[in-house]
């Protein structure tokens, strides 16, 4: 029998069964509850009930309870950790063999109860071991490595890069289509990137350990407890307080805010902290180091009056806020890396109507200076995997991936000169796609509801438009009204409203990325 663990929000043995990981390695953080519902598949024979077995807190396994049916709900205190097994017992009360543990489950404090605690202190430079670390290297070999997913067959790959030479392929194991890589950060602090998943339109986020380019440990987050109006998105990765290990936001769009959660090698959370946010037309650009201290900063942009600022945290809180720049029309930050290997992120630039590319070079919000791309990027080919340094030369480069003929290019960047080479060792596979970096940010599909304010067409954002809204308010986001809800809550309400009187009297905008 295999345990499957239910909340509200997922079947959670989904994921489980998915990540490969033998159930005593996989864990389970359940955040602000105490209970945990399991269910599990029917014993063949003679069976008249189930024995609940749980070990708590790494105690011994005991009977603590039996079940009629193929499910139980099991509690505990917070802090508590449990593992679940089950028997099938015939009608004399004879027990079959034990099913295979279950996760370890660890109920988690609520997250809405935190208000800044932190239990590291940001200091400059961090820890040292940030400095070094190559991003997207997933083997640590100090090359970055490209993760390949094949949704059609249903495959996820690591390809061990030498410059675009790829020297050899792992098979990973697979999640279903369901899930998305949202983020390849060091999270455990062990010098290789790991890989971040959500699922779509749940709560759940999971984190594969790696250790040279294996799968080593699963630990799952299960963010019920956040509030339930709007969508709570992974949208960037750093290191926020210069421990060493990679922390990761989330972003609510409707409500305006932020969860930072810092990672612990061990537990996973060490602290948390919510910090305001934006509710307007803005996304998170990058969450580099832009001003090589060691510590990652939030930069965002909005996407109407394409204002870019950095937000520069202080431990667990917000610091000072920087304006860098404003951006022209149809431009917006595409992509983040240190690209001139001075230590500091710099910002990749694109305009999806022109295919212009540029790249501003930055030391903390001052733009250094400013390179164009090279032009005529065809539309078949999307930039994705940036940061990534597969030379190991200290700069970061751009990847290109054609999904259409499954080609994968490479720019490897020494400012000022940019040298494109396909990767080679490989056979080009139609559908086959890069997933390293962060795929799962909910820019994209807000810039497509964005733009559909324009929503009869015509061109302009006018009092037409706003007929169709007004009808829409306080209305579920179905049928007619699916496209007015801009900010994705799954509801039409003021803030929708307030986003979308940004565009009015605008020029219809662009949905188009690369």
């Amino acid at each position: 029998m295999t345990i499957r663990i239910r909340s509200t929000t997922l079947l959670l043995a989904i994921a489980v069964a998915a990540c490969g990981a033998s159930a005593a390695s996989a864990s389970t953080r359940l955040i602000d509850t105490t209970s945990a519902s399991f269910s599990w598949a029917p014993a063949s024979g003679p069976v008249h009930g189930y024995y609940v077995v749980v070990s708590r807190n790494s105690g011994p396994p005991l009977v603590t309870g039996f079940s009629a049916d193929t499910s139980e709900t099991v509690s505990g205190e917070y802090g508590d950790t449990i593992v679940v097994q089950v028997a099938a017992y015939d009608a004399s009360g004879v027990a079959g063999p034990l099913s295979p543990p279950s996760d370890t489950i660890t109920f988690s404090p609520p997250l809405t109860s935190s208000t800044g605690s932190s239990t590291g202190t940001a200091t400059g430079g961090g820890s040292g071991n940030s400095a070094v670390r190559t991003p997207l290297d997933f083997s640590g070999d100090g090359a970055s490595d490209l993760l390949m997913r094949d949704l059609q067959r249903s495959g996820l790959a690591l390809w061990r890069m030498n410059g675009a030479d790829v020297t050899g392929a792992t098979a990973l194991p697979e999640m279903p289509s369901s899930w998305k890589i949202v983020g390849n950060a060091d999270y455990d602090g062990n010098g290789v990137a790991d890989i971040l998943w959500q699922e779509d339109d749940t709560d759940h986020v999971a984190i594969w350990s790696l250790d040279a380019g294996s799968v080593t440990a699963t630990l799952h987050y299960d963010l019920a407890g956040l509030e339930a109006q709007g969508r709570w998105t992974v949208e960037g990765s750093g290191d926020f307080d210069g421990d060493g290990r990679d922390d990761f936001l989330l972003f609510n769009r409707s409500l305006g805010v932020l969860e930072l959660l810092h990672q612990d090698a061990a537990s996973g959370i060490a602290s948390w902290a919510r910090i305001e946010g934006y509710r307007g037309a803005w996304s998170i650009a990058s969450t580099l180091d832009l001003d090589g201290d060691g510590i990652a900063e939030i930069t965002w942009q909005d996407e109407v009056e394409k204002h870019l600022i950095t937000w520069r945290l202080d431990g667990a809180g917000l610091g000072a806020a920087t304006p860098i720049a404003r951006m022209d029309a149809g431009w917006r930050v595409i992509g983040s890396g240190d690209h001139n290997g001075d230590g500091k992120g710099d910002l990749v630039l694109g305009n999806a109507s022109t295919r212009a590319l540029q790249l501003w070079f930055l030391d903390g919000a001052t733009i250094t200076s400013q390179q164009n791309l090279p032009e005529g990027i065809d539309a078949a080919w999307s930039l994705v995997a940036g940061g990534g340094d597969y030379d190991a030369d200290g700069n970061a480069d751009l990847v290109w991936t054609n999904e259409a003929t499954g080609e994968v290019s490479i720019w490897f960047t020494t400012p000022p000169t940019i040298a494109s080479e396909n990767v080679a060792g490989v056979s080009p596979t139609r559908g086959l796609r890069v997933v390293s970096g962060s795929e799962g940010a909910d820019d994209g599909e807000f810039l497509r509801k964005l733009c559909n304010g324009d929503f009869n067409g015509d061109g302009t954002i006018n009092i037409q438009d706003f007929g169709r809204l007004r009808r829409c308010v306080d209305r579920p986001a179905n049928g007619s009204c699916a496209d007015v809800d801009i900010d994705g809550d799954a509801f039409v309400d003021a803030n929708d409203f307030n986003i979308w009187s940004q565009l009015f009297g605008a020029p219809a905008c662009s949905a188009q990325t690369f």
